[in-house]
């Protein structure tokens, strides 16, 4: 196998004429570019290098590698920036799912931000219902559920999975003046099918206080 290192003193011996300045290129001493010139030849199975007055010239064999050398310290040296630039960012895919007022208000500003901060991270957003979010965040099928809670009726979390605050949502409710609300009267104000499109419909209620 061509070892990197290898390649390495072959291509400085081929730029800088000698095995001295190739050392001094690499910082490492002349002995060392030498045995690693005669390990390549070993593996080769082929001389690499000639002796020419003080200095030294490659054979045919070692200017064939030398064009091979050449690309592959390139592309080894792009692969180390990338991961540079790579190093400490967050990446990946992120899938979130929400009931439709957090998908199209509360998410948006919030998915700005994050892609601004992790520009290499992916985003995948599906509106549903807070039960069926729930759902898919226990299939893995998503990553975060943005879900509503209400305080006479809470939203079970099956065990493994945390919750968060991320706000509380006031509601204001308009009454003709001539109907006024008495205190203690408990109303049903949201109502709506469920998503099956069954019979059964979920209230939620406020009692005035």
């Amino acid at each position: 196998m061509l070892e990197i290192p290898l390649l390495h003193a072959l291509y400085a011996v081929h730029k800088h004429g000698s095995l001295s300045s190739a050392a001094e290129t690499l910082h490492i001493t002349t002995s060392a570019v030498s045995q690693r010139i005669t390990k390549l030849e070993r593996e080769t199975g082929q001389r690499m290098i000639e002796r020419l007055g003080r200095g030294v010239r490659l054979t045919d064999a070692a200017v064939i590698l030398v064009d091979y050398a050449e690309r592959i310290l390139s592309l080894v040296n792009e692969a180390e920036s990338a991961l540079d630039g790579h190093r400490g960012a967050i990446a990946g895919q992120l899938s979130i799912a929400g009931f439709s007022t957090a998908v199209r208000g509360l998410l948006p500003p919030a998915i700005i931000a994050l892609k601004e901060k992790h520009p290499k991270l992916g985003l995948k957003i599906c509106e549903d219902e807070p039960n069926m979010s729930i759902r898919q965040l226990v299939r893995g099928d998503v990553d975060i559920a943005v879900v509503q809670d209400w305080f006479n009726a809470p939203l079970d979390l099956p065990e493994g999975l945390m919750k968060a605050s991320l706000l509380d949502d006031v509601a204001d409710v308009a009454l003709p003046a001539q109907n006024p609300w008495p205190n203690g009267t408990c109303w049903n104000w949201t109502i709506w099918p469920t998503r099956t499109g069954s019979p059964g419909r979920r209230a939620r209620s406020v009692t005035a206080g």
